[in-house]
């Protein structure tokens, strides 16, 4: 009886023993099940990361491309503008020198002979305006004193300019004012002084005579100013 229990005891304990160690191996495999599921989530994230980091490093090089080829067309455009432009500019100048009349000639038909442009027109005209018109071409040289524009002169008014006085703007020094004297380019503020102080005195200026009589003319000043007064 007594070697019945002992062997019913010991059966029991094994029996426990042997539950516990199988709990014990489930639980590890639990644990092992959870690790790799653990770890294989890890790699999906991690994969899905450089995916990710791809598609942003893709994605802005190719906005970066796409900048840099619209920059580059802009640039191609402008270079064929201008190449474009200076050919029309071109074009629209004479090919063989025509003698021009400058005291009717508009700025843009100027702007056709070789080596003048538009700022230079526009000065020739405005000069041409303020003397009452041009006795000889050479006298846009007073305005065009740079350089380029003085290298440029002696073929502009033998080849391109004349000037007819026939066509001059003459001022009338016995009805003009002060003022309207005094803008000739020709006639400075003392010379208008004594022009104006003489006619109120003498009631009127008899002609070219009376500027000789006058210390602030002398020859040069009248002989400039001849074509373009009137008594």
């Amino acid at each position: 009886m007594k070697k019945y229990i002992y062997t019913f005891a010991c059966f029991a304990i094994a029996i426990l023993v042997s539950r516990h160690v199988v709990s014990d191996l489930k639980q590890e495999e639990r644990i092992w099940a959870l690790e790799q599921q653990i770890v294989t989530l890890g790699r999906e994230r991690v994969g899905h990361d450089n995916v990710k980091e791809e598609y942003i490093h893709d994605d802005r090089t190719e906005s970066q491309q796409m900048t840099a080829s619209i920059n580059r067309g802009k640039r191609q455009r402008d270079n064929r503008t201008q190449k474009e432009t200076k050919k029309t500019f071109d074009t629209l100048k004479f090919a063989t020198p025509i003698l021009l009349e400058l005291n009717i000639v508009d700025s843009a038909t100027l702007t056709k002979i070789p080596g003048i442009g538009a700022k230079s027109a526009s000065m020739i005209i405005r000069y041409r305006e303020q003397l009452g018109g041009y006795v000889t071409p050479y006298q846009i040289g007073e305005k065009l004193v740079w350089e380029s524009a003085q290298e440029k002169m002696d073929e502009w008014c033998r080849l391109w300019l004349k000037a007819d006085t026939g066509m001059i703007r003459k001022l009338n020094v016995n009805s003009a004012g002060f003022k309207d004297i005094l803008r000739h380019p020709y006639i400075s503020y003392e010379q208008t002084k004594a022009l104006v102080n003489y006619r109120d005195k003498h009631r009127r200026i008899s002609g070219l005579e009376v500027l000789n009589m006058l210390e602030e003319f002398d020859k040069n000043d009248i002989e400039r100013l001849t074509p373009y007064l009137s008594f």
